[in-house]
């Protein structure tokens, strides 16, 4: 039996920890300069708070003891837009630290977000990034590139020989780009278009989750809830499912006729029995078989849809049968048609009936000797009738 006691402790303890996650990820906003006027969304995207955006990406990588480290990523440009993180959070020159008021608290953008940018010129607008090597700076490029030789905080760079110096994030020493470190001095992750081994399937190096390297970087596949252009119609990713009505199939297929699921679209489905005139009640179509939809199927022998006639000479018939003898309608290799059981004039092949008894046909020469029985029947009637009438000696 379950330890009621100890059960009890352990969902307690996934609680406190679950809430204690939810927590830090809402207090880091408050160390960033203006942090709440983007609130989770300056971190994250649509304020979930899974899915970091690029600027957040440069924050879980610089965290210190769990906290924001303003001074590693105020002179970035995480969103690639030409505006520092700095310059878009109000504080370009990182001045700025906890419970004091930033530069600037207007015109703040998100600088997670490219499309959202302060106004002005790009650039950081800061003393470090004006061309001019002013007092107390090592160097300044003026640029926002901050892997080169002169980093984004005027300082000079020397990635590569085992010291992390001012502006760099990391440096192992070595011509490595596949392990936590790269060549430029930053730490590795996803996006960077180098595979880090053992943490990523693949590394493409772009924001686009049609690929074959998804923004998460494990390799693209039916299921994964994004659609691989060019190998996928669909992916509803969990949702996917090969019984329930129009939903996306597990192979990545939309719903289609033929996937013995009946859709909205659809009356009826037999899956791959795709035979329209097999005896049973569903055509390739997927509605129900009927008489005059234009489809042969099931026991018909033809079907002319609105063409079908039981007046018109060789069209297919109402019952979706062909025009046949006995069917009350003269076709075009028929003499006449008075039914199944045929008549005087015209017999049961559709042929008409020879009085003078010199038709060839079997029916007809049966109908002559007929006549002539008859005449012979007459003949003796009348005789034994004036035998009967003389008088008897």
């Amino acid at each position: 039996m379950i330890n009621i006691r100890y059960l009890t402790i352990t969902l307690f303890v996934m609680g406190f920890f679950s809430l204690r996650n939810i927590e830090a990820k809402s207090f880091r906003v408050n160390q960033l300069p203006n942090g709440r006027v983007n609130d989770c969304a300056t971190c994250h995207v649509n304020q979930r708070i899974h899915g970091r955006n690029p600027f957040g990406i440069d924050v879980d990588f610089t965290l210190i003891n769990g906290n924001t480290d303003w001074s590693a990523i105020y002179f970035l440009d995480s969103d690639g837009d030409g505006f520092s993180n700095g310059r878009e959070l109000g504080d370009p020159c990182g001045e700025w630290r906890v419970g004091r008021t930033p530069e600037s608290t207007t015109n703040i953008s998100n600088p997670g977000d490219a499309s959202s940018v302060p106004p002005g010129e790009p650039g950081p607008t800061c003393r470090c990034g004006n061309g001019i090597i002013d007092p107390g700076e090592e160097c300044d490029d003026g640029n926002l590139i901050h892997k080169d030789r002169c980093t984004n905080d005027c300082k000079m760079t020397s990635c590569g020989d085992g010291i992390v110096d001012p502006g760099e994030i990391c440096d192992d020493g070595n011509d490595f780009n596949n392990d936590e470190c790269l060549t430029t001095c930053m730490r590795a992750k996803c996006g960077d278009g180098f595979i880090w081994m053992d943490n990523e399937e693949c590394d493409d190096g772009n924001r686009s989750n049609t690929d074959l390297c998804l923004n998460t970087c494990l390799s693209a596949q039916c299921g994964d809830g994004f659609i691989l252009e060019g190998a996928e119609a669909c992916d509803d990713g969990a949702d996917n499912n090969d019984q329930i009505a129009d939903a996306c199939r597990s192979n990545c297929a939309p719903a289609r006729c033929g996937d013995s699921v009946v859709d909205s679209n659809e009356i009826c489905d037999d899956g791959s029995n795709l035979i329209s005139n097999d005896n049973t009640l569903c055509t390739t179509a997927c509605p129900l078989a009927q008489c005059g939809n234009g489809i042969v199927e099931g026991n018909e022998v033809c079907d002319d849809g609105p063409d079908n006639s039981d007046r018109i000479a060789d069209a297919c018939r109402t019952n979706c049968q062909p025009a046949k003898c006995g069917d009350f309608v003269v076709d075009q290799a028929e003499s006449c048609d008075d039914g199944p059981a045929g008549s005087d004039q015209c017999w049961s092949t559709c042929e008409l009936a020879d009085f003078a008894g010199t038709s060839s046909n079997e029916c007809s020469c049966r109908t002559s000797n007929s006549t002539k029985d008859k005449s012979s029947w007459l003949f003796f009637l009348f005789l034994g009738l004036a035998m009967l009438g003389r008088p008897k000696k």
